[in-house]
Protein backbone atom coordinates (compact mmCIF):
# COMPACT_ATOMS: atom_id res chain seq x y z
CA UNK A 1 0.00 0.00 0.00
CA UNK A 2 1.37 3.37 -0.98
CA UNK A 3 1.19 6.16 1.60
CA UNK A 4 0.43 9.69 0.63
CA UNK A 5 3.16 12.35 1.15
CA UNK A 6 0.78 14.26 3.44
CA UNK A 7 0.31 11.22 5.72
CA UNK A 8 4.07 10.65 5.84
CA UNK A 9 4.69 14.30 6.66
CA UNK A 10 2.10 14.26 9.44
CA UNK A 11 3.63 11.11 10.92
CA UNK A 12 7.09 12.66 10.85
CA UNK A 13 5.77 15.84 12.43
CA UNK A 14 4.71 13.91 15.52
CA UNK A 15 8.10 12.27 15.98
CA UNK A 16 9.93 15.33 17.27
CA UNK A 17 12.90 15.54 19.54
CA UNK A 18 12.36 16.74 23.09
CA UNK A 19 14.71 19.67 22.57
CA UNK A 20 12.75 20.94 19.59
CA UNK A 21 9.48 20.73 21.53
CA UNK A 22 10.82 22.35 24.67
CA UNK A 23 12.34 25.80 23.99
CA UNK A 24 13.78 25.85 27.51
CA UNK A 25 16.06 22.95 26.62
CA UNK A 26 17.14 24.65 23.41
CA UNK A 27 18.38 27.56 25.51
CA UNK A 28 21.56 27.25 27.47
CA UNK A 29 20.94 24.53 30.02
CA UNK A 30 23.28 22.64 32.26
CA UNK A 31 22.97 19.21 33.86
CA UNK A 32 21.97 19.40 37.50
CA UNK A 33 23.23 16.31 39.31
CA UNK A 34 21.96 17.39 42.75
CA UNK A 35 18.40 17.72 41.46
CA UNK A 36 18.77 14.45 39.52
CA UNK A 37 19.49 12.64 42.80
CA UNK A 38 16.53 14.30 44.52
CA UNK A 39 14.16 13.47 41.64
CA UNK A 40 15.24 9.82 41.53
CA UNK A 41 14.95 9.35 45.28
CA UNK A 42 11.50 10.96 45.36
CA UNK A 43 10.05 8.02 43.42
CA UNK A 44 12.54 5.33 44.41
CA UNK A 45 13.99 4.84 40.94
CA UNK A 46 17.62 4.61 39.76
CA UNK A 47 19.33 7.86 38.85
CA UNK A 48 20.27 6.36 35.50
CA UNK A 49 16.65 6.74 34.37
CA UNK A 50 16.71 10.51 35.01
CA UNK A 51 18.31 13.51 33.38
CA UNK A 52 17.80 16.92 34.96
CA UNK A 53 18.89 20.21 33.48
CA UNK A 54 18.19 23.78 34.37
CA UNK A 55 18.42 26.85 32.24
CA UNK A 56 16.76 30.22 32.40
CA UNK A 57 13.49 29.91 34.27
CA UNK A 58 12.84 26.21 33.63
CA UNK A 59 14.11 23.01 35.18
CA UNK A 60 13.52 19.98 32.96
CA UNK A 61 13.38 16.41 34.23
CA UNK A 62 13.68 13.69 31.60
CA UNK A 63 12.44 10.23 32.55
CA UNK A 64 14.39 8.19 30.01
CA UNK A 65 12.99 4.80 28.93
CA UNK A 66 10.92 4.61 32.10
CA UNK A 67 8.49 1.78 32.76
CA UNK A 68 5.99 4.62 33.27
CA UNK A 69 6.01 5.17 29.49
CA UNK A 70 3.69 2.16 29.16
CA UNK A 71 1.24 3.33 31.83
CA UNK A 72 -1.60 5.83 31.63
CA UNK A 73 -1.23 9.59 31.65
CA UNK A 74 -2.69 9.56 35.17
CA UNK A 75 0.05 7.20 36.37
CA UNK A 76 2.76 9.43 34.91
CA UNK A 77 0.98 12.47 36.32
CA UNK A 78 1.02 10.97 39.83
CA UNK A 79 4.74 10.27 39.60
CA UNK A 80 5.46 13.74 38.19
CA UNK A 81 3.61 15.34 41.13
CA UNK A 82 5.95 13.53 43.55
CA UNK A 83 9.02 14.61 41.55
CA UNK A 84 7.89 18.25 41.38
CA UNK A 85 7.12 18.33 45.11
CA UNK A 86 10.60 17.00 45.96
CA UNK A 87 12.28 19.53 43.65
CA UNK A 88 10.17 22.38 45.01
CA UNK A 89 11.15 21.46 48.57
CA UNK A 90 14.80 21.41 47.52
CA UNK A 91 14.43 24.85 45.90
CA UNK A 92 13.31 26.21 49.27
CA UNK A 93 16.51 24.94 50.90
CA UNK A 94 18.72 26.31 48.11
CA UNK A 95 16.72 29.46 47.48
CA UNK A 96 19.44 31.66 45.97
CA UNK A 97 20.46 29.10 43.36
CA UNK A 98 16.90 28.37 42.19
CA UNK A 99 15.00 31.59 42.84
CA UNK A 100 14.57 32.28 39.12
CA UNK A 101 12.90 28.93 38.36
CA UNK A 102 9.29 29.50 37.33
CA UNK A 103 8.47 26.14 35.76
CA UNK A 104 9.22 22.44 36.21
CA UNK A 105 8.74 20.19 33.20
CA UNK A 106 8.73 16.40 33.64
CA UNK A 107 9.11 14.72 30.25
CA UNK A 108 8.68 10.99 29.68
CA UNK A 109 10.75 9.97 26.67
CA UNK A 110 11.87 6.92 24.78
CA UNK A 111 15.47 7.03 23.65
CA UNK A 112 16.81 4.89 20.87
CA UNK A 113 20.58 5.21 20.76
CA UNK A 114 21.52 8.86 20.50
CA UNK A 115 19.85 11.88 22.06
CA UNK A 116 18.59 13.01 18.65
CA UNK A 117 16.29 9.97 18.58
CA UNK A 118 14.21 10.94 21.63
CA UNK A 119 10.45 10.45 21.30
CA UNK A 120 8.25 12.37 23.70
CA UNK A 121 5.65 10.13 25.34
CA UNK A 122 4.20 12.68 27.78
CA UNK A 123 4.99 16.05 29.35
CA UNK A 124 3.69 17.25 32.69
CA UNK A 125 4.31 20.91 33.57
CA UNK A 126 4.21 22.74 36.86
CA UNK A 127 4.16 26.53 37.22
CA UNK A 128 5.13 28.61 40.22
CA UNK A 129 2.16 30.39 41.76
CA UNK A 130 2.15 33.75 43.61
CA UNK A 131 2.89 31.96 46.89
CA UNK A 132 6.03 30.38 45.40
CA UNK A 133 4.58 26.85 45.21
CA UNK A 134 4.61 24.77 42.04
CA UNK A 135 1.16 23.77 40.78
CA UNK A 136 0.22 21.31 38.08
CA UNK A 137 -0.37 23.26 34.88
CA UNK A 138 -3.40 22.03 32.95
CA UNK A 139 -4.04 23.15 29.38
Amino acid sequence: MRRSPCRLWLGAAFVLTVASMNPAMAQTSAPDEAMRTIAARSVGMPESSFEVSSGGTVITVLRVNSTMNATSHQGRNNEAVEIAKALSDAFQRKAAQYEGIQSISVDYIERFGTQTKDILIDRIDFRKNAAGKFELHIT
